[in-house]
């Protein structure tokens, strides 16, 4: 009836799911059934967070060492 919709998401290509998935058949099986009826978006680009790490610098370290100097 296709009265749902299903959102997949995954940060590996189709074409490389044979070889992450130890079971062969296993990635057929679920392509054949996302795929004969799905819209495909490819997305491309550098990831949002590796963007804004370009802007913004080493975050991560600031509030690491901030946290720690609370602490003391």
């Amino acid at each position: 009836m296709n009265t749902r919709s299903t959102i997949v998401v995954s940060q590996i290509q189709m074409e490389s799911w044979h070889e992450m998935m130890a079971n062969p058949p296993l990635p057929d099986t679920i392509l054949n059934q996302l795929v004969h009826i799905a819209y495909r978006v490819t997305l491309k680009g550098d990831p949002m967070r590796k963007q804004l790490a370009k802007l913004s610098g080493p975050v991560h370290q600031n509030s690491t060492s901030q946290v720690q100097e609370q602490n003391q």
